[in-house]
């Protein structure tokens, strides 16, 4: 599984899957970088566990970010849900999607069997 609703990430241990990143009144110019990285709860203070960079080829409404099934197989395999926390950086010096008012943007891991 590998569904993003409402900016919340519901993923299956071990699962690949991409979703598309876009931005209120911009549009991606070739050579733009966009950041995802997944921290431990409570762990932004610490290195991200997943973090995927993505250069844009192109100018564009939305660009699709790629996660494969090594990028997911984070942490300890678990029988419970995990829940991690995300964010998106553009350029290196903009951060569209983070913790905010709301608090934090939520990622959550889910059991997968263990090969």
């Amino acid at each position: 599984m590998f569904i993003v609703e409402n900016k919340t990430f519901h993923v299956t241990r071990g699962d690949r899957g991409g979703f598309n990143v876009s931005l209120k009144d911009y549009t991606f110019q070739t050579g733009d970088e966009i950041e995802f990285r997944v921290y431990e709860e409570d762990g932004m203070d610490s290195e991200p566990v997943i973090e995927k960079t993505k250069i844009v080829e192109s100018a564009s409404d939305s660009v699709l970010v790629e996660l494969i099934s090594s990028d997911t197989t984070i942490g300890i395999p678990s029988n419970e849900r995990q829940t991690y926390w995300y964010e998106i950086k553009l350029n290196g010096d903009q951060t569209p999607f983070c913790y905010d008012k709301n608090g934090p943007k939520i990622f959550y891991l889910y059991p997968g069997g263990v090969d």
